[in-house]
């Protein structure tokens, strides 16, 4: 058994009848260092650039309708701002129920389902704010809140999707990697918004590259990625 969870974790198995290292001899062995370039090497290079790119687009929409939703629903849509509040605030709500959900059924639907249909939807709603201004509170409201919480479905996958994309050995460092390109994203969302809402560029701009964003996260889960659930990582 102790050999059978070496193998698994990428480790040696130790021959029967031959004593194992002792915890002394184990820490003076050097520790293998994994280089970045590693991440871009012919056998990873391809999946990472996918993945690079899913990170960075679901974060782009999942922190540019974080941060500006409620200003927007104040300065564009003339909304109270403590009905503005109550309403950026009903996506998180949602998002923790739906986490529960997605937990118990991840692992038996899978990844990419999820994925694909939250960006799928996402990117419908974004598209309808694009070409159509509601004049019910309600639909807006509606339509604004689906296209969060489906955008931050994707932003839920991508973190397990990440990790079982690479062996042990790699794995910390491509997860470092994504997720600071996601804070990255996360800086230039402002940075964009705040210039299209100062030039005076309608709302539907905005709308339209979330909507564009979520739709290019849905194509590269349907193109580019393989369902990781249930398949031994070793096989990866």
């Amino acid at each position: 058994a102790a050999n059978r969870a070496l193998l698994k974790l990428g480790g040696a198995m130790v021959p029967e009848g031959v004593p194992a290292e002792t915890d002394a001899a184990a820490d003076r062995r050097p520790a293998t260092r994994v280089r970045l370039s590693e991440l871009f090497s012919p056998a990873y290079r391809s999946r990472t650039i996918v993945i690079l790119l899913l990170w960075f687009l679901t974060s782009f929409a999942t922190f540019g309708l974080t941060t500006w939703i409620p200003s927007i629903y104040v300065t564009v849509f003339n909304i109270p701002v403590a009905d503005a509040l109550k309403y950026a605030a009903m996506p998180a709500a949602l998002f923790l129920v739906a986490t529960i959900g997605i937990a118990v059924l991840v692992d038996s639907v899978g990844r990419r389902p999820f994925a694909i249909f939250g960006t799928a939807v996402a990117a419908v709603a974004l598209a309808i704010l694009t070409f159509y201004r509601p004049s019910e509170v309600w639909l807006l409201v509606t339509l604004i809140v689906t296209g969060q919480l489906c955008i931050s479905v994707s932003s839920l996958i991508v973190w397990p999707y990440t990790a079982e994309s690479y062996p042990t050995h790699i794995r910390a460092v491509a997860l470092g990697v994504c997720s600071s390109l996601a804070r990255a994203a996360s800086m230039l969302t402002p940075l964009f918004v705040g210039v299209i809402l100062n030039v005076g560029a309608p709302i539907s701009v905005v709308f339209a590259v979330f909507a564009l964003f979520a739709l290019a996260t849905m194509i590269l889960w349907v193109t580019a990625t393989r369902e990781t659930a249930r398949v031994r990582l070793e096989a990866l």
